[in-house]
């Protein structure tokens, strides 16, 4: 079994019950000693009240403080039982008549005389109850000490007690005032308030004597002009509906009936006067009043603002030279000068773009208003001055608009120039910006935004000149390949100090590439978020145009391609298309047409034209497909058939660059009769065995073998050679299985001779698809010659008559060889180093030849 738990502590023993208090005569009278009103006290509990009681507890005696309601309570009970008490006598004295009248009474009076009795009844029951909690109420209120005045005993045998103490500070209210005795045994609960334990004696509270607690502890504006309507703000305690404002400026006092905000604000607005008078806030029920001091003024008005302008942003400060300076300087205790900015209007108050405070100057003939430390709103602003920061006289009708504003403006941030035209190997273009105006007093910064493309004039025009902008093609940057990016902005934040103007630069890195992108790219620097400066709008933005100065993506037609009858087979042949040069960054087209060579369109072959594409960075060999006709081919023939490009969009041809007929032109395909193994053409038949073949021609030619490496110069040291050298290949792109454009791993070549020691050339055969190359390569000595590259497009070679036995076919590739510079630019470290390889000219057979030095 498990152990039972152990029984819970006891509980605390109940409090004493608390005594229920006594009554023990009542209260008369309380007058308080507060100016004129004898019923008002303050509520900073400096106000000391006088009180009577008849019959009060003997001992010593303290004040208890209470909320008036409980005392009107009293009030509405003793009079609720006098009305009912006059009702029922009323209806029992006519039951009693009805009785000697007729003999009985009637259901009518008799109806009539039971209500007024349970009236009645209920009000006497209603008084007790309240005069019960009104004894409650003043044994557990807060003792005040008193002190007895004295003891009288009157002649009808009654004792009179008068006392004094000392109003308690607190909230605003009306209180009622009554005197105990608890015999000083006194405790306090959890939330602070008072209880008696002991017995405690209490006068009987009185709907009578009442206290009004109250305090008036700011008035604003304290001035005004003296044509009135000034709004006076006062704030206290203790305000209760209804109140007035009483300006006593003659003998007639003026009163206003004021506006109950709350127990805490009330506002009155102020007649027309002159000179200081005395204002009192007054109670309508009960007369109390809280009394200030309210000064009039003749208004200023503005005559000269001096600086005229000056920045919106940090603090400069305004002169105002106005009229009637003289009641600022004689009475500071009473105004306070304000300076407000673009205020419209003949209206004495209404919105303002700032106001300023202010002070008047040494000379007392001006009012200094300093802008604030951050920033206000910019334009032509008309100055008016104030005395209570409520009320803005207009300026002096006769002066000039321009006297009396200020304008504020700046500083502003502007682009030096709308457009920068740059070429592509330029590697950087400064974009100046610059901060305009008569005075900086802060810390100035803004951002610099970067977008891609952008309208602008071409070069050579000017907007000036009437020239409309272009819109160009963005730029990119910060692409997946370092091929792709076109710019960099590092630096993209502007600072200028405090007391700083000029110019400021934004650096733009242009990253030159091989990628025909487009003739003329953009990209666009913005201003924004600028701290402590204005940009100006239409001075916000620069456009940066690159000129690229690459080569277009280069499309050839292979020749030489063989085909052969296939028995049963599709009748289709393909030519394909080859990328021979360039990169692009934007999608390449060229229309085809196939034509040309020997064979009959529409005989042999059925007519194709078409375009097509290849998409960014696409390097892949692509194909048209040409319907053959093969029964209107002989089985002796051996046909070519041609096909060319035209360039259309973001591309050149071989054609267009060498500005010669290629051999595609007409020999795209190069078509036989027979099927693949059988005997060429040109044979008879001589038996019904087989054929007898011709005498096959001379195979052609080998491509001729690059040149033997040079030696190196006479004066390179033994130790200038390579140590160790690798090739290493970007494949081109291919599409995932989502469609989308990835970059394979590079992949490392091979390249001959095989590497050793002393040799100085190599020869790297390419297929046409690969985008980039690089070499990684030691030297012996850090002093050493750095290697460059070139590039040989290597075409294809026509196949011979019975190049279809051996199944051989040309193709076309690119060759590529290291080649050495004497002149030794560019050393580098005898490490491994990572270095792609510059582009050569087009399409220009050059020799594979390298050397190297030391220096």
């Amino acid at each position: 079994p498990f152990p039972h738990p152990p029984p819970p502590p006891p509980l605390p023993p109940p409090p004493p019950p608390t005594p229920t208090p006594t009554r023990h005569g009542e209260m008369l009278t309380a007058n308080t000693d507060y100016l004129t009103a004898d019923k008002c006290a303050l509520a900073n509990g400096s106000t000391v009240v006088t009180v009577t009681a008849k019959d009060a507890p003997a001992g010593n005696l303290t004040c208890r403080f209470v909320d008036y309601e409980i005392g009107h309570l009293l009030l509405s009970a003793d009079e609720l039982v006098t009305s009912t008490k006059a009702e029922y006598d009323a209806a029992n004295a006519e039951a009693e008549n009805q009785l000697a009248a007729v003999g009985f009474i009637p259901d009518e009076a008799y109806r009539t005389n039971l209500s007024a009795f349970n009236a009645w009844t209920w009000a006497t029951g209603n008084r007790t109850a309240a005069y019960a909690n009104s004894l409650s109420a003043a044994a557990f209120a807060e003792p005040v000490d008193a002190t007895i005045l004295s003891r009288v005993v009157q002649s009808e045998g009654h004792e009179v007690v008068t006392a004094t103490c000392v109003v308690p500070a607190g909230v605003g209210k009306v209180l009622t005032v009554g005197l105990v005795n608890d015999g000083g045994a006194e405790g306090f609960e959890s939330l602070g308030n008072h209880f008696p334990l002991t017995e405690s004696n209490v006068t009987q509270l009185s709907g009578n004597v009442r206290v009004r607690r109250m305090e008036l502890t700011e008035v604003s504006p304290i001035a005004g002009p003296t044509t009135g309507n000034t709004l006076v703000t006062m704030t206290g305690e203790g305000f209760q509906s209804p109140m007035t404002c009483v300006f006593r400026r003659d003998s007639v006092p003026t009163t206003i009936a004021a506006t109950v905000i709350s127990e805490t604000v009330v506002t009155c607005v102020a007649p027309h006067g002159s000179s200081k008078v005395d204002v009192e806030l007054t109670f309508d029920d009960d007369g109390c009043f809280l009394p200030f001091d309210f000064m009039y003024y003749n208004p200023p008005e503005v005559l000269v603002v001096s600086p005229s302008s000056g920045p919106r942003f940090g603090s400069v400060n305004i002169t105002v030279y106005a009229t009637n300076l003289y009641f600022l300087k004689t009475y500071p205790s009473y105004m306070k000068p304000r300076c407000a900015l673009g205020m419209a209007g003949s209206s004495e108050t209404g919105s303002a773009v700032a106001v300023l405070p202010g002070h008047i100057s040494a000379d007392g003939a001006s009012v200094v208003c300093p802008t604030p430390h951050t920033s206000f709103g910019g334009g032509d602003h008309v100055v008016r001055v104030s005395f209570n920061d409520q009320q803005y006289a207009p300026p002096m009708s006769s002066a000039s608009a321009s006297s009396v504003s200020f304008k504020a403006v700046g500083p502003t941030l502007v682009m030096s120039k709308s457009v920068y035209h740059v070429s592509e190997n330029s590697k950087e273009v400064n974009v100046s910006v610059e901060l305009l105006g008569e005075l900086n007093v802060l810390n100035v910064s803004v951002l610099v935004n970067v977008s891609f493309g952008g309208d602008s004039v071409l070069p050579g025009e000017s907007e000036e000149e009437g020239y409309r902008p272009t819109t160009h093609a963005a730029a990119v940057y910060g692409g997946a390949r370092w091929s792709d990016r076109d710019f960099a902005v590092p630096v993209r934040e502007l600072r200028w100090a405090a007391g700083e103007l000029g110019a400021r630069h934004v650096t733009v890195q242009i990253l030159n590439d091989r990628i025909y992108e487009t003739a003329l790219e953009a990209l666009t620097l913005g201003l924004y978020n600028a701290t402590n400066a204005d940009v100006q709008g239409n001075r916000s933005t620069t456009v940066v145009t690159i000129a690229d100065e690459d080569q277009a993506l280069t499309l050839n037609v292979r020749p030489y391609t063989a085909v052969y009858r296939v028995p049963g087979g599709a009748p289709y042949a393909y030519i394909p298309v080859d990328v021979v040069g360039g990169e692009n960054a934007l999608p390449a087209t060229v229309s085809y047409e196939v034509g040309g060579g020997t064979m009959t369109k529409d005989v042999m072959y059925e007519s194709t034209a078409g375009t097509l594409t290849w998409e960014p960075h696409d390097r892949d060999t692509k194909t048209v497909r040409v319907t053959l006709m093969w029964n209107a081919i002989p089985l002796h023939g051996e046909l070519t058939l041609g096909m060319t490009l035209t360039p259309t969009a973001n591309a050149r041809t071989l054609e267009s660059e060498t500005q010669h007929s290629p051999p595609s032109a007409t020999q795209a395909l190069w078509v036989f009769g027979v099927p693949l193994g059988a005997c060429p053409p040109g044979t008879r038949r001589t038996t019904s065995a087989g054929w007898i073949a011709n005498d096959p021609p001379p195979p052609p030619p080998l491509p001729t073998s690059p040149p033997p490496p040079q030696p190196p110069p006479p004066n390179a040291r033994d130790d200038a050679e390579l140590h160790s050298l690798q090739v290493w290949v970007q494949p081109p792109r291919v599409r995932d299985d989502f469609g989308d454009f990835v970059t394979p791993a590079m992949e490392r070549a091979d390249f001959s001779p095989e590497f050793r020691s002393g040799h100085y050339a190599y020869d790297v055969y390419l297929a046409n698809g690969y985008a980039e190359f690089q070499a990684r390569f030691q030297t012996r000595s850090k002093d050493a010659a750095v290697m460059t590259v070139a590039d040989t497009f290597i075409p294809a070679v026509k196949p011979g008559l019975t190049d279809h036995l051996n199944l051989a076919s040309g193709g076309a590739g690119r060759r590529r060889g290291l080649l050495g510079h004497p002149d030794g630019r560019d050393a580098m470290d005898a490490t491994a180093t990572r270095w792609t390889t510059s582009s050569a000219e087009p399409w220009t057979p050059r020799s594979s030849s390298s050397s190297s030095s030391s220096e």
